[in-house]
């Protein structure tokens, strides 16, 4: 996907006058507390190493998401949204492209560059919208108003367990549509993402991605569910990461669950990228029952034909 013109721009004026050398030495710096689970942005010139070198990756999963939340529910005209840890707003930028309904917003940021940063960039979208910024601390009783949609993106894994689990039931009570958790597509993401699951299961959540059931997660342990989306990267991406590629794929592990009732006639998903044999494909494919490996050959054609398209994370 390319990142929306406005966005880029928004970048771009962010990180106008700043030295690119300096910004690749911060977003290094970044880049290292995001490996570690630990996502800590601290100071001016660390919110712009973000804006240029993370929010397109966390724009583009977000994007995602947001996607497969109209997709499955195409009724849902969601008009408020809570977001908590919301760094520089980037999920106003992706949930206002999905959602035209989307009026206000109310957005917890601790760190206080990074508000200033996403009011600066706000500056650019397209739309008028009630924007309100809080910069409390969520991992104390902080009364959250009752939104449609409930958004934590690459939050949950600085929160101790603890902490972490009171303050998805206080974001759940606080849902009245859809609550939306993404983490980092790794061992350490997935797990977290799978711990609150069971617990959004047991409080009466339905789940509308990625998991087409509500029973409990087939994955097996040395295993991880994760997905990816591939974003074209902007000239201060590339510069930021040292990269030569033109794209890069931001992996990532979520859940979507609704307080709304919905129809769906899939019965799984693909978990792992399709493996393309000579004749042949193989998918993985999660249902509540397990995870099946399905093979369809080039003699079944049209079978065969529809199953070369699919990708790691489509519902079948």
């Amino acid at each position: 996907m390319n990142l929306p013109e406005r966005l880029v721009d928004a970048i771009r004026r962010e990180i106008e006058g700043y030295p690119l050398s300096e910004i690749a030495e911060t977003a290094r710096n970044v880049s290292n507390n995001y490996r570690g689970m630990k996502g800590f942005v601290s100071g001016e010139d660390e919110a712009k190493a973000y804006v240029a070198y993370r929010m397109p990756a966390t724009f583009a999963s977000l994007y995602y998401v947001f996607n497969k939340i109209v997709s499955k529910m195409p009724h849902f005209k969601p008009e408020t949204l809570l977001d908590v840890g919301a760094g520089p707003a980037t999920s106003v930028w992706a949930s206002s492209l999905l959602f035209d309904s989307l009026t206000d917003f109310k957005l917890f940021e601790h760190e206080g560059s990074m508000i200033q940063v996403g009011k600066r960039m706000l500056e650019f979208l397209d739309g008028k919208y009630n924007i309100e910024w809080h910069g409390e601390d969520i991992t104390r009783d902080v009364d959250f108003d009752k939104s449609d949609i409930v958004v934590s993106s690459y939050m949950l894994n600085e929160i101790d367990k603890d902490k972490r689990e009171s303050l998805i039931k206080r974001l759940w009570e606080s849902t009245k549509g859809v609550l939306v958790l993404v983490e980092p597509g790794s061992r350490l993401g997935f797990g977290i993402i799978d711990e609150l699951r069971s617990l959004l299961v047991e409080s009466g959540g339905k789940i509308i991605g990625p998991c087409t059931h509500n029973d409990t997660c087939p994955m097996p342990e040395e295993e991880w569910c994760h997905f990816a989306q591939r974003v074209n990267r902007p000239d201060f991406l590339r510069y930021a990461k040292g990269g030569t590629l033109p794209y890069e794929d931001e992996k990532f592990s979520y859940i979507c669950v609704s307080k709304i009732e919905f129809e769906s006639e899939r019965e799984g998903v693909i978990v792992f990228p399709p493996k393309l044999r000579k004749g042949h494909v193989i998918l993985d494919v999660c249902k509540k029952n397990g995870i099946e490996k399905r093979t369809y050959a080039k003699k079944e054609k049209e079978v065969y034909k529809a199953a070369k398209k699919l990708n790691l994370g489509d519902e079948i």
